[in-house]
């Protein structure tokens, strides 16, 4: 997939350097951003190779209609991608503006299963995925709420660091559990918050590597996301629902937020299964991922 070129200029040269930097790693090469001192580097720049986009305090350049041109911004109620705001964040507005999408090229074999809803057999689909898979291939991945275990492990850290000895610690930490390979990202929510999809994305490629796993089965709790666009690391992601009138309503309204925050290619990628009420944690997991085959 094509990088997206994009210029940054500020009035705080160290500012625009530093923030170049954080967005190619937190959008995991997908962006190669170059920061640019005034519109006179970037009329140099444009001769030798164009540019997607041109993010810039600066009054906007003359445009050769091919690029399109954003304000940076200091206050958050101006138009344009606010300056101080997490950089995860930024890099989402910057993937929609320049007609990226939220596409930050998922792993092949990482697979999330995901519900706004509680009680909706999320886990029980989880683990059955996991323990369907051919024997030493599959790794469940719990990034609950609230795991049913203490966590205490290096492994954010080192996945946010892109720490080179992360493999060690994985296989350190990976435990079998009913017949498949299981290991936990934290033992609360609030642990998570700080890793982003660029991160999630890094994560899977390591374990994806020859020699180690061919699938990958995150469960993700409903909190434990800094926010949706992190779905977007999953190559394919399933959703329990529920039919009852609540669930239902529930579901709308997460629909209408997804769209909202211009989520809607997200949306379209979550794959809807109804786990029925008597495929609790002890059924034949063959009979649970019936559900999705």
């Amino acid at each position: 997939m094509r990088s997206i070129r994009i210029g940054i200029c500020s009035r705080d040269d160290r500012y625009a350097a530093n923030l170049a930097m954080a967005i190619g790693r937190e959008s995991g090469g997908r962006i190669r951003v170059q920061a640019i001192c005034g519109p006179e580097k970037l009329s140099e720049m444009i001769m030798e190779q164009p540019l997607d986009l041109w993010l810039s305090e600066s009054p906007e350049p003359e445009a050769d209609g091919k690029m399109t041109v954003v304000a940076l911004t200091s206050r958050p109620e101006d138009k344009g991608i606010f300056k101080y705001q997490p950089v995860r964040e930024i890099v989402q507005q910057l993937l929609r503006c320049s007609g990226g999408g939220n596409d930050i090229s998922q792993p092949s074999g990482c697979i999330a299963v995901f519900s706004p809803l509680g009680r909706c057999g999320k886990t029980t689909l989880a683990r059955a995925i996991a323990a369907t898979e051919p024997a030493g291939t599959a790794l469940y991945i719990g990034m609950e709420d609230y795991s049913d275990r203490q966590v205490h492990s290096e492994l954010l850290y080192m996945i946010r660091v892109r720490a080179p000895e992360l493999w060690e610690t994985v296989t350190g930490e990976t435990a079998e559990e009913a017949g498949y390979a299981c290991l936990r990202l934290s033992g609360m929510y609030t642990e998570l918050r700080d890793v982003g999809a660029s991160d999630l994305k890094w994560f899977s490629e390591q374990l994806l590597s020859p020699g180690r796993y061919s699938t990958l089965i995150y469960d993700v709790g409903s909190a434990a996301l800094p926010d949706p666009a992190c779905l977007s690391a999953f190559e394919k992601i399933y959703m329990p629902v529920c039919s009852d009138p609540v669930a239902v309503q529930k579901l709308e309204v997460f629909r209408s937020e997804m769209y909202s925050l211009d989520l809607g290619d997200i949306w379209k990628k979550l794959l809807q299964v109804e786990i029925p009420a008597r495929l609790t944690e002890g059924a034949d997991p063959r009979e649970i991922v019936k559900c999705i085959r």
